[in-house]
Protein backbone atom coordinates (compact mmCIF):
# COMPACT_ATOMS: atom_id res chain seq x y z
CA UNK A 1 0.00 0.00 0.00
CA UNK A 2 1.21 3.32 -0.73
CA UNK A 3 1.71 5.46 2.19
CA UNK A 4 -0.29 9.32 2.17
CA UNK A 5 1.96 12.14 2.09
CA UNK A 6 1.31 15.30 2.79
CA UNK A 7 3.65 16.81 0.10
CA UNK A 8 3.96 20.40 1.80
CA UNK A 9 4.44 19.32 5.09
CA UNK A 10 7.72 16.96 3.86
CA UNK A 11 8.77 20.22 1.50
CA UNK A 12 9.12 21.95 4.89
CA UNK A 13 10.95 18.38 5.96
CA UNK A 14 13.25 18.89 3.22
CA UNK A 15 13.52 22.98 3.26
CA UNK A 16 15.04 22.40 6.87
CA UNK A 17 17.44 19.60 6.24
CA UNK A 18 18.62 20.62 3.06
CA UNK A 19 18.82 24.99 2.90
CA UNK A 20 20.08 27.13 0.53
CA UNK A 21 20.07 24.37 -2.55
CA UNK A 22 18.55 22.53 -5.47
CA UNK A 23 18.87 19.42 -3.81
CA UNK A 24 15.48 19.97 -1.85
CA UNK A 25 14.00 20.32 -4.22
CA UNK A 26 15.35 17.50 -6.37
CA UNK A 27 14.50 14.91 -3.16
CA UNK A 28 10.83 16.22 -3.45
CA UNK A 29 10.63 15.34 -7.70
CA UNK A 30 11.93 12.45 -6.91
CA UNK A 31 9.83 11.91 -3.94
CA UNK A 32 6.75 11.15 -6.16
CA UNK A 33 8.19 7.79 -7.20
CA UNK A 34 6.08 6.02 -4.67
CA UNK A 35 5.76 2.70 -6.24
CA UNK A 36 9.78 2.28 -5.63
CA UNK A 37 9.07 2.10 -1.87
CA UNK A 38 6.48 -0.14 -1.69
CA UNK A 39 8.62 -2.35 -4.42
CA UNK A 40 12.35 -1.82 -4.62
CA UNK A 41 12.92 -4.76 -6.75
CA UNK A 42 11.45 -2.01 -9.19
CA UNK A 43 14.79 -0.67 -9.06
CA UNK A 44 16.84 -3.43 -11.10
CA UNK A 45 15.56 -2.58 -14.51
CA UNK A 46 16.07 1.16 -13.79
CA UNK A 47 19.79 2.89 -15.18
CA UNK A 48 21.79 3.16 -12.54
CA UNK A 49 22.08 7.28 -12.37
CA UNK A 50 17.87 7.45 -12.47
CA UNK A 51 17.85 4.81 -9.94
CA UNK A 52 20.69 5.77 -7.64
CA UNK A 53 18.42 9.32 -7.94
CA UNK A 54 15.33 7.45 -6.79
CA UNK A 55 16.88 5.23 -3.82
CA UNK A 56 17.88 8.44 -2.58
CA UNK A 57 15.17 10.24 -2.79
CA UNK A 58 13.08 6.76 -1.50
CA UNK A 59 16.16 6.93 1.53
CA UNK A 60 14.97 10.37 2.34
CA UNK A 61 11.50 10.28 2.68
CA UNK A 62 11.84 6.47 4.68
CA UNK A 63 13.18 8.94 7.65
CA UNK A 64 10.63 11.51 7.75
CA UNK A 65 8.05 8.55 7.74
CA UNK A 66 10.13 7.40 10.62
CA UNK A 67 10.73 3.91 8.75
CA UNK A 68 14.39 4.32 7.34
CA UNK A 69 15.51 0.60 9.15
CA UNK A 70 12.50 -1.23 8.01
CA UNK A 71 13.10 0.55 4.41
CA UNK A 72 16.53 -0.64 4.54
CA UNK A 73 15.75 -4.35 5.33
CA UNK A 74 13.44 -4.02 2.82
CA UNK A 75 16.00 -3.32 0.20
CA UNK A 76 18.52 -5.87 1.38
CA UNK A 77 15.55 -8.57 0.98
CA UNK A 78 15.17 -7.55 -2.37
CA UNK A 79 18.88 -7.93 -3.27
CA UNK A 80 19.09 -4.31 -3.66
CA UNK A 81 22.39 -2.50 -2.41
CA UNK A 82 22.80 0.89 -1.49
CA UNK A 83 26.78 1.58 -0.56
CA UNK A 84 27.15 5.56 -0.69
CA UNK A 85 31.01 5.31 -0.38
CA UNK A 86 31.04 2.95 -3.59
CA UNK A 87 28.79 5.79 -5.25
CA UNK A 88 31.11 8.79 -3.70
CA UNK A 89 34.46 6.82 -4.95
CA UNK A 90 32.65 6.39 -8.72
CA UNK A 91 32.13 9.40 -9.12
CA UNK A 92 35.93 11.05 -7.79
CA UNK A 93 37.16 7.97 -10.38
CA UNK A 94 34.75 9.55 -13.30
CA UNK A 95 35.87 12.93 -12.76
CA UNK A 96 40.09 11.87 -12.28
CA UNK A 97 39.63 9.70 -15.17
CA UNK A 98 38.15 12.63 -17.51
CA UNK A 99 40.69 14.54 -20.15
CA UNK A 100 40.34 18.07 -18.11
CA UNK A 101 43.10 19.38 -20.76
CA UNK A 102 40.34 21.33 -22.49
CA UNK A 103 38.89 23.22 -19.91
CA UNK A 104 40.46 26.57 -20.17
CA UNK A 105 39.36 26.52 -23.35
CA UNK A 106 36.05 25.88 -22.41
CA UNK A 107 35.73 28.35 -19.56
CA UNK A 108 36.79 31.22 -21.98
CA UNK A 109 34.07 30.10 -25.05
CA UNK A 110 31.45 29.90 -22.84
CA UNK A 111 32.08 33.53 -21.16
CA UNK A 112 29.69 35.18 -23.77
CA UNK A 113 26.88 32.48 -22.36
CA UNK A 114 27.20 33.37 -18.94
CA UNK A 115 25.66 36.81 -16.83
CA UNK A 116 28.33 38.78 -14.72
CA UNK A 117 26.84 36.75 -11.54
CA UNK A 118 27.93 33.24 -13.57
CA UNK A 119 30.69 34.16 -14.36
CA UNK A 120 31.52 34.97 -10.92
CA UNK A 121 30.77 32.12 -10.06
CA UNK A 122 32.53 30.03 -12.74
CA UNK A 123 35.46 31.91 -10.73
CA UNK A 124 34.37 30.47 -7.33
CA UNK A 125 34.11 27.18 -8.57
CA UNK A 126 37.54 26.86 -10.25
CA UNK A 127 39.06 28.03 -7.23
CA UNK A 128 37.48 26.13 -4.47
CA UNK A 129 37.60 22.60 -6.04
CA UNK A 130 33.76 22.58 -4.47
CA UNK A 131 30.96 20.36 -6.02
CA UNK A 132 28.79 21.59 -8.03
CA UNK A 133 25.78 21.67 -5.43
CA UNK A 134 27.93 22.77 -2.81
CA UNK A 135 29.90 25.72 -4.88
CA UNK A 136 26.49 27.07 -5.62
CA UNK A 137 25.47 27.19 -1.87
CA UNK A 138 28.62 28.72 -0.76
CA UNK A 139 27.97 30.92 -3.60
CA UNK A 140 24.67 31.98 -2.99
CA UNK A 141 25.04 31.57 1.18
CA UNK A 142 28.11 34.21 0.75
CA UNK A 143 25.53 36.91 -0.69
CA UNK A 144 22.78 35.88 2.14
CA UNK A 145 25.01 36.54 4.83
CA UNK A 146 26.68 39.84 3.47
CA UNK A 147 23.07 41.29 2.96
CA UNK A 148 22.21 40.43 6.52
CA UNK A 149 25.97 41.67 7.61
CA UNK A 150 26.37 38.75 9.40
CA UNK A 151 29.71 37.58 6.33
CA UNK A 152 31.97 37.32 9.21
CA UNK A 153 30.27 34.07 10.47
CA UNK A 154 31.28 32.48 7.35
CA UNK A 155 34.27 33.97 6.10
CA UNK A 156 37.45 34.42 8.55
CA UNK A 157 39.30 37.70 7.16
CA UNK A 158 42.96 37.05 8.85
CA UNK A 159 42.68 33.90 7.36
CA UNK A 160 40.81 34.15 4.14
CA UNK A 161 38.81 30.86 4.41
CA UNK A 162 35.62 30.02 4.28
CA UNK A 163 34.95 27.78 7.40
CA UNK A 164 32.10 25.40 5.86
CA UNK A 165 32.10 24.14 9.37
CA UNK A 166 29.95 26.82 10.85
CA UNK A 167 27.21 25.30 8.52
CA UNK A 168 27.16 22.04 9.63
CA UNK A 169 23.54 21.29 8.26
CA UNK A 170 24.51 22.26 4.45
CA UNK A 171 28.28 21.25 4.18
CA UNK A 172 28.83 18.38 7.17
CA UNK A 173 26.82 15.15 5.39
CA UNK A 174 26.99 11.65 6.15
CA UNK A 175 29.72 10.94 3.83
CA UNK A 176 30.46 14.42 1.55
CA UNK A 177 31.72 16.78 4.52
CA UNK A 178 33.23 20.10 3.17
CA UNK A 179 35.32 21.86 6.17
CA UNK A 180 37.06 24.93 4.69
CA UNK A 181 38.05 26.91 1.71
CA UNK A 182 41.08 29.59 0.97
CA UNK A 183 39.82 31.86 -1.04
CA UNK A 184 40.77 35.85 -2.11
CA UNK A 185 39.42 38.74 -0.46
CA UNK A 186 39.21 39.83 -3.13
CA UNK A 187 36.86 37.05 -5.08
CA UNK A 188 34.71 37.30 -1.91
CA UNK A 189 34.16 41.28 -2.36
CA UNK A 190 33.12 40.06 -5.65
CA UNK A 191 30.56 37.40 -4.91
CA UNK A 192 29.33 40.23 -2.40
CA UNK A 193 28.13 41.68 -5.35
CA UNK A 194 26.62 39.26 -7.13
CA UNK A 195 22.66 38.46 -6.88
CA UNK A 196 22.11 34.20 -6.01
CA UNK A 197 22.12 32.03 -9.01
CA UNK A 198 20.83 28.35 -10.16
CA UNK A 199 21.77 25.91 -11.42
CA UNK A 200 18.41 25.10 -12.84
CA UNK A 201 19.04 28.84 -14.99
CA UNK A 202 22.69 27.68 -16.30
CA UNK A 203 21.18 24.38 -17.55
CA UNK A 204 18.02 25.35 -19.45
CA UNK A 205 19.90 28.22 -21.08
CA UNK A 206 22.65 25.83 -22.07
CA UNK A 207 20.45 23.01 -23.24
CA UNK A 208 18.63 25.64 -25.26
CA UNK A 209 21.73 26.63 -27.19
CA UNK A 210 22.91 23.36 -27.57
CA UNK A 211 25.95 23.58 -25.12
CA UNK A 212 27.68 20.89 -22.86
CA UNK A 213 27.74 21.85 -19.54
CA UNK A 214 30.35 21.05 -17.63
CA UNK A 215 30.51 22.75 -14.01
CA UNK A 216 31.01 19.71 -12.15
CA UNK A 217 34.67 19.37 -13.30
CA UNK A 218 35.57 22.87 -12.72
CA UNK A 219 37.27 21.37 -9.47
CA UNK A 220 40.16 20.28 -11.98
CA UNK A 221 40.25 23.30 -13.56
CA UNK A 222 44.14 23.66 -13.95
CA UNK A 223 44.73 27.47 -11.92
Amino acid sequence: MIPKIDFDDYSSFLSKKYPYGQYAKSQLNYAKYLEYFINPSMFVALPHSKGKNIMKAMICLSKYLGCYDEYKTKLKNHGIKWSSEDTAFSGFLAIFNHKHDTLPEYVKEIQPHLNTNEKVLIRFLAVTGLRKGEGIEAFNLIIKLYSENKLGEYYNVDMQVLEHFRHGKVFLRSTKNTYISFVSQELINQICQCAPVTYYAIQCRFARKGLKLRLKELRTCPQ
